[in-house]
C-alpha cells in the first residue's frame, strides 16, 4: 500500500513541476531545465522500477516473465 502512495505522489509532483516550468516563460531559466530534467528522470525511475515493485507486492506469483535477467545472464 505504501508504494502505491509513493508512486501516486510521485507521478502528481513530477508531473506538476513539469507543467509548472514548461507553461510559463518566467520559469524557463537554466536552474528550473535542470529541475525538469531531474523531474521527468524521476517519473521515469517511479515508473520502470515502482510500478514493477509494486505488482509484486499485490501479487502472490511472479508475473514478469518465466526466467529473470539474472538467469539468463548466468545461461
Amino acid at each position: 500500500m505504501n508504494c502505491a502512495i509513493l508512486l501516486s505522489n510521485l507521478e502528481a509532483g513530477n508531473s506538476l513541476v513539469l507543467y509548472t516550468i514548461g507553461r510559463n516563460k518566467r520559469m524557463r531559466t537554466r536552474t528550473n531545465f535542470f529541475l525538469a530534467n531531474l523531474a521527468g528522470a524521476d517519473l521515469a525511475v517511479g515508473v520502470l522500477c515502482v510500478l514493477p515493485k509494486l505488482s509484486t507486492y499485490l501479487s502472490l506469483t511472479w508475473i514478469l516473465g518465466e526466467v529473470s535477467l539474472c538467469a539468463k545472464l548466468v545461461l
